[in-house]
């Protein structure tokens, strides 16, 4: 009855009501939308049975500085390993399809015939793959992703049994994988099965262990070292490398989860302190119905399970309002991630993620209303039986209403600093120079099928005809053809060997890529010594970065020394020495080995057209795909983008975090802003008589405004330097995405601290007017 009879008073006054559901459903939205993110990406990463049990197998050796993945006797040895209870192989390779109404490059999996038993995962259309697919003389047989089966056959259940052209090859589509399934690779169009009799089998393999029951990491290594040990018959043995889940999604990524999910959960703890003065509010408003209560014999727990109860009733409804923010916010998520992780694209609000939502609304009450129920059910209110008050509020009541504003404040400087120092280390690496001239420069990537271009002479004929015909388009300045720009070279490894010297140098790992004659002419990366190549098959050169010869030729200089990444490989003659760039994007430092080798030196079917243009880039990019096609009307092109958006792209993910952070800070401000608001408005009432009596015996207006705005600076002042000591801890958890920007830096700790005053003088100047405007006469006219 007690419950019964609060909520009918709670609904009594539906604007007090609806403003502490609106509190809450922003801090619970907002945390289930980023707790679901953290779930699916680091608590359930993967879409398989058991993933924490799975592990990525790679081996290495003394001196080779990388790992490299396993190779076909390396998997039939392991195979044999006790602590690895099952193994799935795969790789993936990009295909162009003919199938349909324009070419399109496809990216396939190629998995072992344990795919589906693996991954416990069956196709939500058609059948898994069979034992007879690997040894069948038919067709091969392909499995389509979900979002390729939606864009290319309109979810046809139709799409059964028809042809898949992949480069040449005819494919049978036996099946379609459920929404979100995306593995090993998020990307994945479509499946087929590992292909070990033609002889086309790949050189190495990518490689996923299933530990066995109550097997860790370390027992699995050190029984697959001595069976790589076994194998290699050479002076220094093979050693394994595992990598769990949380390596392979990349440590700062995860970090960069947890912080967001923190600074939400301070969100929330804001949205509760404002809850808790709401409840005050209304709890103080109906103190005459409490003293009735505690006059007919209420006990104190009783009072304390009404107004928890209403809090709980409340926070229910916050959580619902909150589900329909976090389906809102997940989309905003999705709109804002970056391409390199696509895994959010399959992120959702399912079972797990509801139950969250659940136990943090229930908690969300619970800490809305625990501490004025605790005040409230201690105060004595029977005394206003005997006036014509409906309110009391004691000194303790006041000083627990402003405690919790005092919490807002601090909670508020701990996200104020935070989005700081981020924006701050985001805006000191886009302004990072990349190492050479991105700016004009216009990329579109191709890659020639196998079928069609089977020979290393006709893919290079093509793409000379291909760099002609775009050098000669209106507006283009030059264009260059090269495997990528310089701020996409690809990680090898190997031991650097110098010809003369009898030790073999190591480094961890090598920036590579391969380059036209033309290349570092348009690109603008600068060549400080030397040539360029004479041609796409000049034998046996390289170019190497400053780096190399700062290092390893500090006296004699690079040019004209012979290296080479193993023994064996062949001597390259270093023809000259580039500037170093930012081979990996902006965030990735001075990578210190860069090479650059001819761009017929080495098989590749891709390679990207490079073109500088002083006019507007977007046109140039439309004509590309027609330049294409007058050389072969069946080639797609893809990833066409200016060299900026690239660099854009490299730090996507830090762009990503900065800004869901600087959202969570600025839904954070707002918050406390509205509970100083409401504080002090509620305390300008409170005071009504108290600043009319002071005003009546000649008290200026100026003193009455300077006494209100100096208690709200006051609550402010104690705030910021809660928040700043709090802040000193947590940005212990930023300090992996600040780069080389200071946890401590005075930059956005001052800027906070100025932040956080106007925002206090805002928050104050509308109350604090207010209470300038109370006429004495009324005021001492009122109880």
């Amino acid at each position: 009855m007690n419950f019964r009879h609060r909520l009918r008073s709670l609904l009594r006054r539906p604007g007090l009501a609806a403003a502490t559901v609106a509190m809450l459903a922003i801090g619970i939205g907002a945390s289930t939308a980023i707790y679901s993110v953290v779930y699916h990406l680091v608590l359930q990463p993967l879409p398989v049975e058991d993933p924490h049990d799975l592990v990525r197998i790679m081996k290495t050796r003394e001196g080779m500085g990388f790992w490299m993945a396993l190779d076909a006797e390396d998997v039939r040895a392991i195979s044999q390993a006790t602590q690895i209870v099952s193994m799935l192989e795969f790789t993936s390779e990009e295909f162009v399809s003919l199938s349909g109404d324009h070419p399109q490059n496809v990216l396939a999996s190629l998995v072992s015939d344990n795919f589906f038993s693996f991954t416990g995962t069956v196709p939500q259309l058609g059948r898994p793959f069979e034992s007879a697919d690997w040894t069948s003389a038919g067709r091969p047989p392909v499995i389509l992703s979900h979002q390729m089966w939606s864009s290319r056959f309109g979810q046809s259940e139709g799409v059964l049994g028809q042809v898949l052209e992949l480069d040449g090859n005819d494919y049978e589509i036996v099946g379609v994988m459920p929404f979100g399934f995306g593995f090993p690779f998020t990307n994945v169009d479509v499946w087929t099965p590992l292909d070990y009799e033609s002889g086309q089998a790949p050189k190495y393999l990518n490689v996923l262990g299933r530990l066995a029951p109550g097997v860790g990491k370390e027992q699995a290594q050190a029984e697959i070292d001595g069976i790589l040990a076994g194998l290699s018959g050479q002076e220094k043995p093979w050693t394994s490398r595992m990598m769990t889940l949380s390596e392979m999604l990349g440590k700062r990524t995860e970090q960069a989860l947890w912080l967001l999910l923190a600074a939400v959960g301070l969100v929330l703890l804001i949205a509760c302190a404002n809850a808790a003065n709401l409840i005050f509010v209304h709890g103080n408003s109906r103190a005459g119905q409490t003293a009735v209560q505690q006059a007919l014999g209420a006990g104190r727990g009783r009072l304390i399970r009404g107004i928890l109860g209403e809090s709980l009733a409340l926070s229910v409804a916050g959580g619902t309002g909150g589900l329909l923010l976090a389906f809102w916010g997940l989309d905003l998520i999705r709109a804002l991630r970056p391409e390199n992780l696509s895994e959010l694209a399959s992120v959702r609000l399912d079972g797990p993620i509801l139950a969250f939502c659940l136990l943090l609304s229930l908690g969300s009450g619970l800490v809305a209303g625990l501490i004025p129920a605790l005040k409230l059910s201690r105060a004595d209110f029977t005394g206003l039986l005997r006036t014509r008050s409906s309110r009391h509020f004691s000194a303790g009541d006041l000083t627990a209403r402003r405690l919790l504003v005092v919490v807002e404040m601090a909670l508020c400087t701990v996200l104020l600093v935070g989005a700081g120092l981020l924006i701050r280390s985001f805006d000191q690496v886009s302004s990072t120079d990349p190492g050479y001239r991105a700016e004009g420069l216009l990329a579109a990537r191709l890659t020639l099928p196998k079928d069609r271009y089977p020979e290393q002479r006709q893919r290079e004929i093509f793409f000379s005809e291909l760099r002609q015909r775009c050098a000669a388009l209106p507006g283009v300045s030059e264009a260059a053809v090269g495997l990528t720009l310089p701020s996409q070279m690809g990680v090898t490894g190997g031991s650097l060997q110098i010809q003369g010297r009898e030790a073999l140098e190591s480094a961890p790992s090598f920036a590579i890529t391969t380059a036209g004659p033309d290349y570092f002419r348009v690109t603008g990366v600068p060549l400080l010594a030397g040539r360029t190549f004479a041609s796409v098959s000049e034998e046996d050169v390289v170019i190497v970065n400053q780096a190399v010869q700062r290092r390893y030729f500090p006296e004699d200089g690079a040019v004209g020394q012979k290296i080479r990444l193993g023994q064996d490989q062949t001597w390259a003659t270093i023809i000259g020495v580039a500037g170093d760039v930012r081979a990996f994007g902006l965030r990735s430092g001075d990578d210190p080995v860069q090479l650059y080798f001819p761009l017929g030196q080495f098989s590749l079917t891709s390679a990207t057209l490079i073109a500088r243009s002083g006019q507007d880039l977007t046109a140039l990019a439309e004509s590309i795909p027609g330049l294409v096609t007058s050389l072969d009307p069946r080639l797609p092109v893809q990833n066409i983008s200016t060299a900026r958006q690239t660099l854009s792209g490299s730090i996507a993910r830090e762009r990503f975090s900065t800004v869901l952070f600087a959202l969570f800070a600025a839904a954070g401000v707002a918050l406390a802003a509205i509970g100083l608001y409401g504080m002090l408005s509620f305390l300008v009432q409170e005071r009504r008589r108290e600043f009319g009596i002071r005003m009546a015996l000649g008290a200026p207006r100026r003193r009455i405004l300077t006494a209100v705005l100096r208690g709200s600076l006051l609550l402010g002042g104690i705030g910021l330097a809660l928040g700043l000591l709090g802040s000193y801890w947590f940005n212990r958890l930023l300090a992996s995405q600040l780069g080389a920007i200071s946890a401590n830096d005075p930059a956005a700790l001052v800027g906070a601290a100025l932040l956080l005053a106007a925002i206090t003088v805002a928050a104050s100047l509308v109350p604090a007017a207010r209470a300038t405007r109370i006429d004495p006469g009324t005021a001492l006219r009122t109880d």
